[in-house]
C-alpha cells in the first residue's frame, strides 16, 4: 500500500484531485475543511466521485452516523475502535 497523509481536509482535497485515491480515511473534525466539507467535495468532483470515503469520530450515536451515511460516506467509524 502506499499511504498519503494530510493535515487537513484543505490538504487532503488538493491530494486527492490531484491524483484520485483508491480510499480515503479521513477525521471528522479537522481544521479548515472538516472530514464532512472533504466528503461533499469528493461526491460533488466526478473525478472523485466513487472514490470510498470512511470517516472516523470521536462523536458517537446513531445520529452521527447517519449524518455522515446521508454525506455519501461508505462507513463511519466511531473512535476509539479496534
Amino acid at each position: 500500500f502506499q499511504v498519503e497523509t494530510a493535515a487537513n481536509g484543505d490538504e487532503a482535497l488538493a491530494l486527492a484531485r490531484r491524483s484520485p485515491p483508491d480510499l480515503v480515511l479521513s477525521d471528522v473534525m479537522m481544521p479548515g475543511l472538516d472530514g464532512f466539507g472533504l466528503l461533499a467535495a469528493l461526491r460533488a468532483d466526478p473525478r472523485t466521485r466513487s472514490v470510498p470515503v470512511i470517516l472516523l469520530s470521536a462523536r458517537a450515536g446513531e445520529e452521527a452516523r447517519l449524518d455522515g451515511f446521508a454525506g455519501g460516506a461508505d462507513d463511519y467509524l466511531t473512535k476509539p475502535f479496534s
